[in-house]
């Protein structure tokens, strides 16, 4: 029985027995940020037990299966509370203590909190109130399956951008070619080749005193003609120490541009080096020729 561990709880081994005295619950946004922020608290504390991932019944068997290989202990939970819970040990004084760590995303935390509230005490075995929290906490999964959707969607969609832009100077360059053999016998003026197939030219100003958990600076992007889409790609050095987050900030542009033209994203899949595209709200509408300068950040948490 899981309270046979209290029965010979004494003073002396109080803090031992009663492992939740202390309590530390961690938000996050995306259901697969649990597992980088699992590692860090492994890295961090000495753990005193396995930790306990609990699922409701119907979560996906792919999220189960990661649970596992990540050496958590998956358990169903008959009301549908999902957490993860880690203990702990800390030892702020000369007194080690446990503490219990708990993972959760923002929409488990809504529902966990309103499902307390509401059921404890006075509605903890009517149907009708189980019913409706039942249906709710349904819907606080979907919000975290539709979360991690919009997330590869954003990123997907960053991709077919830059697909786009690669094909279209593609494109370009075959004009180029046929044009040189066409009128010129492939004796085409390099300047004006230059012009038709480039876009942009990219400018770095790195800042500060660079490591390989943060970097800084500024990314100048000079568009040399209307385009719909543009893309400057930056280098971090020394090289991050893992795939860092990247935020970036516009911070000049071309007089004659307002920013609701353009949807900025940014993005990195390596350690070494990191890109800004720009893309235009509407194809009629193309971003216009100028200079370009953001600021960019990079942190690669541990």
């Amino acid at each position: 029985m899981e309270y046979q561990k209290y029965a010979d709880i004494s003073i002396d081994n109080y803090f031992e027995k009663v492992t939740d005295l202390i309590g530390v619950r961690v938000l996050h946004l995306f259901k697969n940020d649990c597992f980088a922020i699992s590692k860090s608290i492994g890295d961090t504390f000495n753990l005193v037990e396995t930790p306990v991932a609990f699922i409701r019944k119907g979560d996906s068997s792919e999220l189960i299966s990661k649970f596992k290989e990540n050496t958590f202990e998956v358990k169903e939970h008959q009301e549908g509370y999902r957490s993860i819970h880690f203990v702990a040990e800390s030892k702020p004084q000369k007194l080690t203590v446990v503490c219990e760590i708990q993972i959760r995303t923002i929409f488990e935390e809504g529902w966990s909190e309103i499902d307390h509230k509401v059921r404890y005490p006075n509605f903890s075995d009517n149907a009708l109130i189980g019913g409706y929290l039942e249906i709710f906490n349904r819907l606080a999964g979907s919000a975290d399956d539709m979360g991690g959707y919009v997330l590869s969607l954003a990123d997907a969609v960053s991709q077919f951008d830059n697909k786009i832009l690669e094909a279209k100077t593609a494109d370009e360059n075959m004009f180029v070619e046929q044009v040189q053999g066409l009128f010129f016998g492939g004796n085409f003026p390099n300047a004006l080749s230059n012009i038709v197939k480039k876009t942009v030219s990219v400018t770095q100003n790195v800042t500060g005193n660079p490591t390989n958990n943060f970097n800084t600076g500024t990314l100048k992007i000079t568009v040399l003609r209307d385009t719909p889409i543009a893309t400057g790609t930056g280098k971090f050095n020394p090289v991050m120490s893992g795939v860092p987050t990247i935020s970036v900030k516009l911070k000049k542009s071309p007089s004659y541009f307002d920013e609701g033209m353009m949807v900025l994203s940014a993005n990195t899949g390596t350690t070494y080096d990191f890109n800004i595209n720009m893309r235009a709200v509407s194809y009629k509408e193309p971003l216009p020729a100028g200079e370009y300068e953001f600021i960019y950040e990079a942190r690669f948490d541990e």
